[in-house]
């Protein structure tokens, strides 16, 4: 790297500064090691084309280098650097062989970035959004459009970055945002096998009876009927600790006085999304089921949710395994 920087030393560092230099048609050949060499054999256009072309491959090369080695760099602004440079050079020969239609390279340069990002890492919408911001100005919109989609389908096959996703719907971080979408269109009724029968309670419930189910069920979460079945409410013993549990066994408390204010309900057309949101909001480990009359057709856990949701996905039910 040093090597290539003292005969090229435009390749080092970020190159933002140059490419801003260029843009502002500064003669930046003239500060340049190779200038005596490249404007011996050629005019200044010439010079500055070959030597636009040389920076470029040369900054390849340093960052080649420097994040093979596994040096501290980033792909993203060199990518720029380079597009900018190569594109100022297209541009340049523009002018050189066909001064008719090409007035200036410098609006080759953003051109040329937009361009070289959106082929390496696939993002021609990230590109023109970069470059326009980076330039301040939207003149060059419809030409940085156009070079970026003309890239990304011929570079569609290449990417500087080897993990990158071909689309959101295979992207990890996207999982959560696609799988809350599909589970918002599938309702209770549609998805879920049957509701579970065990665990509902009467208002007059004994407190040492809720602890037995709690025991026998593994769970914390309990329901209360009345005498025509339907809906009261629902007692929660999360986070009831074993001195509170003696303190309301001696009390004598019944399941009508542990009723959590606001009971949330849940209706069998209601979506799997909204279970899973109100067992969440509520720290439930299940919720109840009621049709419209508020009867109690049963309650459902986590993996009546899932299951419902695989069940959905691919028509097919998930049984329970025991060991």
């Amino acid at each position: 790297v040093a090597i290539v920087g003292f005969f090229v030393h435009e390749s080092l560092g970020s190159g933002l500064g140059f490419l801003q230099k260029l843009m502002s048609g500064e003669n930046l050949i003239s500060h340049s090691p190779l200038s005596n060499l490249l404007l011996r054999n050629h005019s200044s256009q010439h010079a500055l084309m070959l030597f636009l072309l040389l920076v470029a491959v040369a900054k390849i090369v340093t960052t080649s280098f420097t994040i093979g080695s596994g040096g501290s760099g980033g792909l993203l602004v060199p990518s720029l650097f380079i597009g900018g440079c190569l594109g100022a050079a297209v541009g340049l020969f523009g002018q050189i062989y066909f001064p008719s239609i090409t007035s200036s390279y410098i609006p080759f340069i953003p051109v040329g970035m937009a361009s070289f990002f959106a082929g390496v890492a696939n993002a021609p919408i990230a590109s023109v959004i970069m470059v326009t911001e980076m330039t301040g100005s939207y003149v060059l919109l419809a030409p940085l459009i156009t070079v970026a989609v003309i890239s990304m389908i011929l570079c569609h096959k290449f990417s500087l970055y080897d993990n990158q996703k071909l689309n959101k719907f295979e992207s990890p971080a996207h999982t959560w945002d696609i799988t809350a979408k599909l589970m918002r269109n599938f309702t209770l009724q549609e998805s879920v096998k049957q509701f579970q029968q065990e665990g509902i309670l009467t208002p007059d419930t004994s407190f040492r009876s809720i602890l037995r189910q709690m025991s026998r069920l593994n769970r914390y979460t309990f329901p209360v009927i009345d005498s025509s079945g339907k809906y009261i409410g629902i007692v929660s013993l999360a986070g009831i600790g074993r001195e509170q549990k003696r303190s309301l066994l001696k009390q004598k408390v019944k399941a009508q006085d542990l009723l959590l204010p606001n009971s949330p309900i849940i209706v069998y057309n209601d979506s799997l999304s909204k279970a899973l949101e109100t067992m969440l909001n509520f720290d439930l480990d299940c919720v109840p089921v009621v049709d419209e009359n508020r009867n109690l057709l049963g309650t459902i856990g986590f993996h009546d949710i899932l299951a419902g949701y695989h069940k959905r996905l691919t028509g097919k039910d998930i049984e329970r395994k025991t060991f």
